[in-house]
């Protein structure tokens, strides 16, 4: 499975070095979600990082940026899908990659945007948002595989997203998930680098260059 990590909404310490490492180390997707930052402050955070690892960098707001960036990905938040104009827009800058999050497994099935991937949520408790419970049926992405293959419409990549730890990997793997998202495992640890390695291994993941 690929690890995908989401930056915390607020600025944590020694992130920035922290997000570099885990890109060296092999990080298929730095999701950078920050909703208290105007565009300035997140075209300093991309300029942070080298531009060798640009491709592997999501945005999930001030998405005009990608016309300066033009090898980082979008991320479209379920809000942004209810505006036709804005998706349209998106999809005519042509990012790198372009993803969206799902609460459900029928929200999936009836999306008419073409994605790459897409995050579903919330498959365990989350750690990051308090009260935040697991609402997602693991079995579904089985379902979901049997579905496309009967209807042959091709479907984007899965990935998990909530409450996931190296204790909980496997599950998730065995029942077909793409790649796994995580937040509060790797920026609320006591060790965010031990964090990160113990999860990169857990998941399988490759190298992502």
């Amino acid at each position: 499975m690929d690890l995908y990590l989401i930056t915390p909404p607020e600025a944590n310490k020694d992130e920035l070095s922290l997000a570099r490492h885990f890109l060296e180390q092999g990080l298929q997707k730095l999701h950078i979600r920050k909703p208290f930052y105007n565009e300035g402050e997140l075209r300093q955070y991309i300029m942070s990082i080298p531009p060798v690892f640009h491709a592997r960098l999501v945005l999930h707001s001030a998405f005009r940026l990608v016309n300066e960036f033009p090898s980082i990905g979008i991320h479209l938040r379920g809000g942004d899908r209810q505006n036709p104009a804005l998706v349209e827009q998106v999809r005519q800058m042509r990012p790198t990659s372009l993803s969206t999050s799902f609460h459900a497994w029928e929200e999936i099935v009836a999306e008419e945007t073409t994605y790459d991937y897409v995050f579903i949520s919330p498959v365990f408790d989350s750690i990051s948002k308090q009260g935040y419970k697991a609402g997602i049926d693991l079995a579904g992405r089985g379902r979901l595989m049997q579905w496309s293959l009967q209807h042959k419409k091709q479907l984007p990549r899965v990935v998990a997203l909530g409450g996931i730890n190296v204790t909980n990997l496997e599950l998730l793997n065995e029942n077909g998930f793409e790649g796994v998202a995580v937040l509060g495992a790797v920026w609320e640890s006591d060790n965010p680098v031990a964090a990160f390695n113990a999860l990169f291994r857990a998941s399988g993941s490759q190298a992502g260059f």
